[in-house]
Parts: C-alpha cells; sequence; structure tokens
C-alpha cells in the first residue's frame, strides 16, 4: 500500500474528544452560581410585590365588602322597637331630608383625635384639612373641617345590655332618614350601618362586640349632589380604621 492510502484511512478515524482544562471547569461553575443567585433574587421581588399588593389592598382589617352598594338593607327585627321612631309625617314631605346629626357621646382625648385627622387626611390628600384644638375631656364630638364647605364628624358612645345587631335596630331611624339603611357584618361581628346620602350629609354608624359604638357624619353645606367629602367607599374605610382604635 502506498503512504499517500494510509495516511488518507488515519484520517478517517475519529477525532479525540477535546480536553477539558482547569479553566473551562471553573467558568462553568461561575455562570451557574451567577444564574442560581438571579433566580433567588427574583423570588424575593415576586414574595415581596405580592404582600405590598395585598398591604395596599387591604388598608382596613375591620373593614366588610369593598362596595357599600352591595350591602342589604337592614330590617327591623320583630319586637325591637326603634329609637327614634321613623317620622313617617316628615317622610311624606320629604323622603330624603338632610341628616339628624350627633351632639353628644363619650369625651375624647387629643390623641385620639390626632389619630383620626391623620386618618381623614390620608383619604383626601389633596385637601386642606383643618380641626380646632381641643381640651381634654372637653370635646364629645370632634369636626374635620374639609376646606370651606364640608365637614367628617366623629363621636363614640356605649350600648350595654345589647348585641351589636340588636344596637343597630334600635338605631334604625337615628340619622332621620326615611329609607332603611345598608347594613353588613364582619367576621368580628362588627356591624356597619349606613345610611343613604342627602345633599348635605351622610351618617355610618359601627357597632362593635364590645359594645362601643362609632358615630360618623360627613356634611356639606353646599347642599347639591356630589359636594359630600368622601365617597361610600372611603367612608366606610375611614369609620372601620376607626372603630378598630375606639
Amino acid at each position: 500500500m502506498r503512504i499517500e492510502d494510509e495516511l488518507r484511512g488515519a484520517l478517517d478515524v475519529p477525532a479525540p474528544p477535546a480536553a477539558t482544562t482547569l479553566e473551562d471547569v471553573l467558568r462553568r461553575g461561575k455562570r451557574k452560581v451567577a444564574v442560581r443567585r438571579a433566580g433567588v433574587a427574583g423570588s424575593v421581588l415576586v414574595v415581596v410585590a405580592v404582600v405590598a399588593a395585598g398591604v395596599l389592598g387591604l388598608p382596613f382589617r375591620s373593614a366588610g365588602p369593598a362596595d357599600p352598594v352591595n350591602w342589604a338593607r337592614a330590617t327591623q327585627a320583630p319586637g325591637q322597637q326603634p329609637d327614634p321612631p321613623r317620622d313617617s309625617r316628615a317622610c311624606s314631605e320629604n323622603p330624603n331630608p338632610p341628616p339628624v346629626l350627633s351632639r353628644g357621646g363619650e369625651s375624647l382625648d387629643r390623641k385620639q383625635t390626632d389619630a383620626w385627622l391623620d386618618l381623614t387626611q390620608s383619604l383626601l390628600p389633596n385637601e386642606k384639612l383643618t380641626s380646632t384644638p381641643i381640651g381634654y375631656d372637653l370635646v364629645r364630638v370632634f369636626t374635620v373641617d374639609v376646606g370651606t364647605s364640608s365637614a367628617v364628624r366623629f363621636s363614640r358612645v356605649r350600648f350595654d345590655g345589647l348585641s351589636p345587631s340588636a344596637a343597630a335596630d334600635r338605631a334604625l331611624w337615628a340619622s332621620g332618614g326615611c329609607t332603611p339603611p345598608r347594613r353588613t357584618t364582619n367576621a368580628e361581628g362588627t356591624v356597619f350601618q349606613l345610611y343613604d346620602a342627602a345633599p348635605t350629609g351622610q351618617a355610618l354608624y359601627v357597632f362593635r362586640a364590645d359594645g362601643r359604638s362609632l358615630q360618623l357624619e360627613q356634611v356639606s353645606v353646599a347642599s347639591e349632589a356630589g359636594s359630600l367629602p368622601l365617597s361610600e367607599a372611603d367612608f366606610v374605610k375611614l369609620g372601620a380604621a376607626v372603630a378598630e382604635g375606639l
């Protein structure tokens, strides 16, 4: 056989495997570590985003359903007499009268009212809010002025010897309205009772299982639709937040 034929046959043999150097091993190891670190960092960011979304989406633990429009109308329990009763004569003349505002309750201290002012500001970030400084054990209805034509009013009372639902039944017509209020109960047994809005005001009563009640009102002197400072949803959020710290 000629030498040319032997060389041609040698070239047909498969090439030997490529050698792996130490540099190749280190390079692949660094790549795997970087990929693993990126995966861990991405997982942490996802968890943080989920937690943040949950906190923003649920600002108040005690809040009832998100949309108070879906709350059912309250019905009077058999044998439960409202106090005050419905003023049928007045309702025949004006089915949507101005609300009857709270005039008293337990005395309020500065720490509570400062917190309530901050909560109101958080829901009205673009409004200028003012309140008159109070002295301890003097004020029973705390008022936050919103601009020059509207306000939010806070008061608290106790209801003894009644369940939250029975107390809500007794206060069925407390705001002077002519239509039964909407009502819901949360998992903690707190009853939220939202009275229909009139152009000049709206009331929300909250009855806790420990016998404390919040009376929250938003009022306006503009006497026109849409003049109240808070939407119904935000009004309920504010009531839920305040009721937690009564």
